[in-house]
């Protein structure tokens, strides 16, 4: 992802944009971050709205969403690397979190790869406590202060922290990468790291001298739950209804115990309208409505079963599963 890559004199600095940026302790082959010149920002600030996600939550750290223009900086040599941390916990997220795409601002940027990177962290925040979950490498466009939507997948664990890394691979004469960003307040820090610019472990743009570069991110995904898988069932004899066995008794009186998937395919009969499951024991459905699904051949049946009866109806997401039922599969494809 291009970065930045201006090596400017400390003087021109303090013209363009007020005040003295910190200088960091470095060697000589090694550079200070610097901010883009302003002829590359274009207007004062923007914002522009990617596609929309078709996910059923977003999270992030930003409280605007406007692309502040001369407000980022990046390092002239080297590829830069920005990074938002998200703890699923704190936004309400207690399953697995399948992420679908990202949003990311950019101040400015040329046509370059960029690479999105999806890790979770174990641990103290430096690269060797990250976990790859998903990456993508997309070509990029010239963008000026706007927002971009970028596909991605990968599934967070249930309670872990998900890392979002923007790489930009702008190392290359004439490529130019500025992530986009405003002061308007986070809930979270932005990090950036760049071994060119002697930070080679993610820091805080505060620690790194630059308070006011709060990066514009966020991250569409669907929570999800592991479904529980039930493979032993009771089967009334009388009415073909299919339960599950409450308690270690086993199947109670009236029923008999029926493991799925068994040495051959077995007939489940959905009613159409009610969603309960029966069971077919000539191996066909009869009755109004009744819709056969034969274990395993076509795959696992995905079900609420109820705490309270054990009976069992078809599921057509955890969602619709009520507070006194579970989520479950009762069978899957062997």
């Amino acid at each position: 992802m291009t970065q930045r890559r201006i090596v400017l004199a400390l003087a021109l600095l303090v013209g363009l944009v007020g005040s003295a940026l910190p200088v960091l302790a470095q060697p000589a082959d090694q550079a200070t971050y610097s901010y883009a010149p302003a002829g590359n920002s274009g207007a004062a600030e923007s914002q522009q709205a990617g596609p929309p996600a078709a996910a059923s939550q977003t999270i992030t750290h930003s409280q605007a969403f406007n692309i502040v223009s001369l407000n980022s900086v990046a390092c002239p040599i080297d590829n830069d690397r920005y990074l938002r941390t998200f703890d699923l916990a704190s936004f309400g997220i207690d399953d697995n979190f399948e992420i679908s795409s990202v949003d990311i601002g950019i101040e400015t940027s040329t046509p370059m790869p960029l690479t999105i990177n999806l890790y979770t962290l174990d641990g103290a925040f430096v690269f060797a406590n990250l976990t790859l979950i998903g990456t993508t490498t997309t070509n990029i466009g010239t963008h000026t202060v706007e927002i971009i939507n970028i596909p991605v997948s990968g599934t967070a664990p249930a309670g872990s922290i998900l890392v979002v890394e923007v790489v930009a691979n702008d190392f290359t004469e004439g490529s130019t990468f500025f992530i986009g960003s405003n002061p308007a307040g986070e809930t979270a820090p932005s990090y950036l790291s760049s071994v060119g610019c002697n930070v080679p472990e993610p820091a805080t743009t505060a620690a790194v001298g630059f308070s006011n570069m709060q990066i514009v991110m966020s991250v569409h995904g669907d929570p999800v739950v592991d479904p529980v898988v039930i493979e032993d069932v009771c089967v009334s004899y009388y009415t073909g209804a299919v339960t599950v066995p409450r308690g270690s008794n086993g199947c109670p009186a009236g029923t008999m115990p029926m493991t799925l998937p068994g040495p051959q395919s077995t007939t489940l009969c959905i009613n159409g309208y009610t969603g309960a499951i029966s069971w077919a024991s000539r191996g066909t459905c009869t009755g109004y409505g009744a819709m056969a699904h034969v274990v395993p051949d076509d795959g696992p049946l995905f079900v609420c079963w109820s705490t309270w009866t054990g009976k069992l109806r078809v599921a057509r997401t955890n969602q619709s599963c009520t507070p006194a039922e579970v989520y479950g599969v009762i069978a899957q494809p062997v």
